[in-house]
């Protein structure tokens, strides 16, 4: 004699053997597949994979893919040098916004940020109109302290620089 599995197996019921009767036919295995989606375990594991998924993509963003060290983040203003009250804002994403007081108007420049180790590397977004590319400037830190920051230029012109904001 051969033993049948009774029960479920991944999710699908047995089918009745020949003659056999199920009762009421497919009204019979309907309640059991209503009640799992309306069963509350369902719904906890779709909001556990929300906010997993949300939790992991937080922490990429945040701490992964960081492009700026957090020792650089914030608003840095030119103490010493030729452009002394200008204002360098970076960010952890990689961008800059750089502001220059000239006489009589305040011009933003809105900029992208690599560093590698100690050069910064700053490309404006916008393109220069005399040569149609973007103008890029590489910045050696030969100091930085948590409110003190000196850079070179590659033209070997000197910035010494305070963080105002964080």
């Amino acid at each position: 004699m051969s033993k049948r599995i009774e029960g479920r197996r991944w999710g699908r019921q047995r089918r009745p053997a020949q003659g056999e009767t199920t009762g009421t036919g497919a009204a019979a295995s309907q309640p059991a597949a209503t009640s799992f989606w309306r069963s509350g375990r369902l719904w906890l594991i779709l909001f556990l994979c929300l906010v997993g998924s949300t939790v992991a993509s937080y922490v990429v963003f945040k701490y992964v893919m960081v492009k700026v060290p957090p020792e650089l983040v914030g608003t840095w203003q030119v103490t010493k040098g030729p452009f002394k009250g200008w204002t360098l804002e970076l960010h952890s994403d990689g961008t800059a916004i750089g502001t220059e007081y000239r006489p009589g108007q305040k011009v933003v420049l809105n900029q992208t940020v690599e560093v590698d180790g100690k050069s910064i590397v700053l490309t404006n977004t916008n393109m220069d109109e005399k040569t149609g590319k973007n103008d890029t400037a590489t910045l050696t830190i030969l100091e930085l302290t948590g409110d003190t920051l000196v850079i070179r230029h590659e033209d070997q012109t000197t910035y010494h620089m305070k963080r105002i904001a964080n």
